[in-house]
């Protein structure tokens, strides 16, 4: 089934069933479970905090899309994979306040995919990520592949990533990059009579922007409603 009709949804509740659907979702409230059947592709947009509890059935996909222009207080992300599912997850932040993110995924059954990718900006203050994967006893033919990537600017990444693997048959992979803004790209834009502050904010931004794809405009504008 091909995903074609994009539809806002207000959500009031603290849970939420989708079945085959492309959704923009505007929470009123800081906690969700969401649980996913068939192709499920869904946008969060501009959610400073967040609870989320996202359940995949068996034979279903969720591709999920994240931004948070200013994270504040902590959050947890639980994810529940059973059998036949792909979770292709993808959320970008940037902070000023001390924040910490909890993400567990966890994998029950078999012939799973998790590709995690977290993107970060520390504006100031420090950010901690405690990143757990979980794979169940005798499960099989499972792959798991975790990539964060860090900017420091002004303040403090700390990335803990931890794998509780319990069978012989996966694939896990964790990568993490934790840096500063490069002085190279610096250099090469003010090169070009772009002022420091301008450059930064043109790196920066980027950065964020890289994982989202098709998306961006409703994240970020430029010729589509939000």
């Amino acid at each position: 089934m091909g995903l074609e009709i994009m539809n806002k949804l207000l959500v009031a509740n603290q849970e939420l069933a989708i079945t085959d659907a492309l959704n923009i979702l505007d929470l009123k409230g800081d906690s969700l479970h969401l649980i996913c059947n068939g192709k499920c592709v869904i946008i969060i947009p501009n959610k400073e905090t967040l609870n989320l509890d996202i359940t995949l059935n068996d034979n279903s996909s969720l591709d999920l899309y994240i931004y948070s222009k200013y994270k504040n207080k902590d959050n947890k992300v639980t994810i529940n994979q059973s059998n036949n599912t792909t979770l292709n997850y993808y959320e970008a932040f940037t902070t000023k306040d001390a924040t910490t993110i909890e993400f567990k995924n966890i994998i029950t059954g078999n012939n799973n995919t998790s590709n995690i990718k977290l993107r970060c900006i520390a504006d100031l203050k420090n950010v901690t990520i405690n990143v757990l994967a979980i794979a169940s006893k005798d499960t099989q033919n499972n792959n798991v592949v975790e990539d964060i990537k860090g900017i420091n600017n002004g303040g403090k990444i700390t990335i803990m990533p931890d794998m509780e693997i319990n069978t012989h048959d996966i694939v896990a992979n964790h990568f993490v990059t934790i840096g500063s803004i490069s002085k190279q790209d610096l250099f090469y834009l003010e090169s070009r009579g772009i002022s420091e502050e301008k450059s930064r904010e043109i790196i920066l931004k980027g950065f964020i922007e890289s994982i989202f794809q098709e998306y961006k405009t409703i994240f970020f504008g430029g010729g589509r409603d939000e």
